[in-house]
């Protein structure tokens, strides 16, 4: 029934591909912490990671436009993590895309909202061109508690309430799939130890991102 359920929501997904008129590449930096790095996949499989999927289905996505990803995932990275060493890892270099992922871990922080404000001030001062895209990911406790009380987690709602502010898209991963599925075992099962998903979640995971970067007209 399981394996049912997860044929249904990969086929549910609509990947078509969008086409673009102009040549360029666009330089996409994908910031956050071990799940955009790629833990949960296997070892010898790294390009599994959600973050390399969706540049896979991106790259497909039309012959006059290609992407250069650069990933840094780093383990245990929370939105304080992630601005102290900006300077060093971000804003070293522009990019059309900056893709950040930190909500995870950002629970175990306060006022993470501040910090991730001042790195998307930051890396808007440094480009102002540079497309900031939240990518909010929920643990097993944060999806359980939206599935009791039909509400986001306070963490979520802090990064909603920084992506209203600064007017920037924000895919919330875990809606899309809480619209096909309410089931906490499957959500357990594709999340095996709470935190990262295995191999299924990061391919449910890339899916969703890519779906919604076209529906929302983001790449």
């Amino acid at each position: 029934m399981r394996l049912i359920l997860y044929i249904t929501i990969i086929l549910f997904v609509n990947l078509g591909y969008s086409q673009k008129e102009e040549s360029q590449i666009n330089e996409i930096l994908w910031y956050g912490e071990s799940t955009t790095r790629g833990t949960g996949v296997p070892i010898d499989k790294p390009w599994r990671a959600f973050m390399w999927t969706v540049s896979d289905f991106m790259s497909k996505s039309s012959d006059s436009i290609s992407y250069k990803n650069i990933n840094l995932g780093f383990p245990s990275w929370n939105s304080k993590n992630g601005l102290d060493s900006l300077d060093v890892k971000v804003l070293n270099k522009s990019f059309d895309y900056v893709f950040l992922e930190f909500g995870l871990n950002d629970n175990d922080i306060e006022n993470p909202d501040l910090y991730l404000s001042q790195m998307i001030e930051l890396i808007k001062e440094k480009n102002s061109r540079s497309q900031v895209v939240l990518i909010l990911l929920n643990n097993v406790k944060q999806i359980s508690y939206r599935i009791e009380h039909d509400s986001l987690d306070e963490t979520s709602k802090l990064w909603f309430n920084v992506a209203d502010k600064y007017r920037l898209p924000i895919i919330d991963v875990t809606k899309s799939l809480l619209a096909r599925s309410e089931d906490l075992d499957f959500y357990k099962s594709i999340i095996p130890d709470g935190i990262h998903p295995n191999q299924i979640g990061h391919y449910l995971y890339a899916s969703i991102i890519y779906q919604e970067l076209i529906k929302g007209n983001i790449i």
